[in-house]
């Protein structure tokens, strides 16, 4: 047996232990179910009452199905998800639910974030997608991660239509017109017309390689997307859903499967609906019937701006469903019974109280990739006697410094910065594999080197501690930081390492060996005003063939497990 079939094994049995508790089978409109003590990092989750329509005859309802973020994942992941398998048998189970009046639309960042996409360049997620039943998807800022040449090659390659009306090209300012790819599309679902408009976060150009988007606009549009609204219902479409890789953050994340709710959960507030919010804020009112949001890795199901919002994390943990009630009789969208599902976890072996049917067109293929992978997934490299947590949101970041101390080594530079953004997952303890170290550094980053002056290095680390998406990780020198109410620091000085444990304070006019990502200098995460693209730093940088993943695999084989024991900064009033 397979360890990927041995993970699915374990899943079935924790699911039918859980099973055991479950109430009778039941129909879309069902009665409560939970999922409990799923491992040792449980996840509790529970539905609450159904909300129903006194008479179904009435009504068509149609379920919007929203995935978002899946980076790659494929297969199961023990207590965190069941993989493609689950997914298409959940899948199965609503559209049977639904009786066929069923949109999957999925908002962006498919395939960069594991082996076995990035092996294929995202082709084997494309194939899965469209086998397990996607009928639109977003562009995310992480589909241009292997260039834009292949990006085009990946959007023929899909049998289902990719949509993004905010895409331009800079030089003659008109939309792109790249195959596959659409403003926007109209569904007929079983006589009810869905248009899904796709749209593109306007931060690409800073969160993938800078240089693969250089001749492409990302723009907010609201004036544009409203008119293409207006011009699809003109055509009969009778709702509107924006598939959007745009997102926020409504506050902590709440886990619990909420199993119809409606409108009245606007009294549930987001707290910072970030660039989907800025977005619904400017289109004209009633332009959008539902949102499927990615990009921020966020739980929502809320109400922004009076328009359900959805968006299921990351990874492919959990998915979202917009049921959409429409009068039988006239095909009039009755916004006020709209309502939600979710987050809907991916685990099996039971969903709806149903157990989970097989799929096999979509194991058949989960198997082949699996097989593809296997000998390179599973290569054992050593042992952890430490996790390391991913909290890209903290400047104090075991894991990141880890890294830099590992690459500053590899190298031989006295400063190495790394992006938090390069950085996806963390590690546990225990035996590790060349699979979950190329999660934590998935991109295909090349580790570059440039002599830097002192006073240019200042301005790098302050933008790594300040202005950049999010904070950098760093070896090689001590910061002393003064933090900002806006929960960034300012830069009040540097001592940078020598090599006998001790530190000097940084010279502004002496000339030091700087190592970060092709990322970065290529200005990516906020780091243009250094790094701009073609100024002579950029063109003087010196890059290493070595990907961050390839020295991490490398120092756990070494047993250099740990980060250097040294001060990284000091805080001051």
């Amino acid at each position: 047996m397979t360890h990927r079939s041995l993970i699915w094994s374990g899943l079935l049995v924790i699911g039918a232990v859980i099973g055991l508790g479950c109430s009778a089978p039941r129909s879309s409109l069902g009665t409560n179910e939970s999922v409990e003590k799923q491992g040792e990092n449980a996840l509790s989750l529970s539905v609450t009452p159904v909300r129903s329509l006194k008479d179904r005859s009435e009504w068509i309802e149609v379920a919007i199905v929203g995935l978002n973020d899946v980076h790659g994942t494929i297969f199961p992941k023990e207590n965190v998800t069941g993989g493609m398998e689950v997914l298409a048998s959940q899948l199965q189970v609503l559209k049977k639910e639904y009786q066929g009046r069923m949109l999957v639309v999925d908002a962006g960042d498919e395939w960069q974030g594991t082996l076995e996409s990035n092996s294929g360049f995202g082709r084997p997620l494309i194939d899965l997608f469209h086998t397990v039943g996607v009928q639109a998807a977003a562009i995310g800022n992480h589909e241009f991660d292997f260039s834009l040449p292949r990006l085009k090659k990946n959007l023929l390659r899909a049998k289902y239509p990719y949509l993004s009306a905010n895409i331009f090209e800079k030089k003659s300012g008109r939309p792109v017109s790249w195959s596959n790819l659409f403003p926007s599309k109209v569904f007929d679902i079983d006589g009810v017309k869905i248009g899904v408009i796709g749209y593109t976060t306007v931060s690409t150009p800073q969160t993938t390689r800078p240089d693969y988007v250089q001749e492409l606009e990302f723009r907010e549009n609201a004036d544009d997307l409203s008119r293409l609204s207006q011009q699809l219902r003109q055509q009969g479409a009778k709702a509107i859903v924006l598939s959007a890789h745009a997102g926020g953050s409504c506050g902590k994340a709440d886990l619990t499967h909420r199993f119809r709710e409606g409108p009245e959960a606007q009294n549930r507030p987001c707290e910072s609906p970030g660039e989907i919010g800025s977005l619904l804020s400017k289109v004209t009112p009633g332009t959008f019937d539902a949102v499927v949001a990615g990009h921020t890795h966020q739980i929502m199901h809320h109400w922004i701006h009076g328009v359900p919002v959805v968006s299921g994390e990351a990874y492919l943990k959990y998915f979202n469903v917009v049921v959409l009630p429409f009068r039988r009789t006239t095909q009039t969208l009755e916004k006020n019974r709209v309502a939600i599902e979710g987050p809907i976890p991916v685990l099996g072996p039971r969903f709806h109280g149903q157990v989970l049917p097989s799929v096999p067109t979509v194991k058949a293929r989960v198997d082949r990739v699996y097989s593809q992978v296997k000998a390179v997934k599973e290569r054992k490299l050593g042992r952890l006697d430490q996790a390391y947590a991913n909290d890209r949101n903290h400047i104090d970041h075991p894991l990141n410094f880890w890294i830099a101390d590992r690459i500053r080594e590899e190298v031989q530079a006295d400063v190495v910065i790394i992006n938090s953004g390069g950085t996806r997952k963390g590690l546990p303890t225990g035996e590790i594999t060349y699979g979950q170290v190329f999660e934590v550094c998935p991109f295909d980053n090349f580790i570059g080197v440039l002599d830097i002056k002192g006073s240019d290095l200042l301005r790098v680390l302050q933008l790594g501690v300040g202005e950049a998406r999010r904070y950098v990780g760093w070896s090689g020198a001590t910061l002393k930081l003064r933090p900002r109410a806006d929960a960034t620091y300012e830069l009040i000085s540097a001592q940078i390492w020598d090599g006998k444990q001790k530190v000097q304070p940084l010279d502004p006019h002496q000339t030091y060996r700087l190592a970060t990502y092709d990322f970065i200098f290529a200005g990516g995460d906020q780091f243009g005003p250094v790094f701009q693209m073609g100024s002579a730093f950029h063109r003087a940088v010196s890059y290493h063939e070595k990907y961050p993943r390839d020295v991490i695999a490398r120092a756990i084989s070494q047993k250099k497990t740990r980060p250097l024991n040294r001060a990284r900064f000091v805080m001051t009033p």
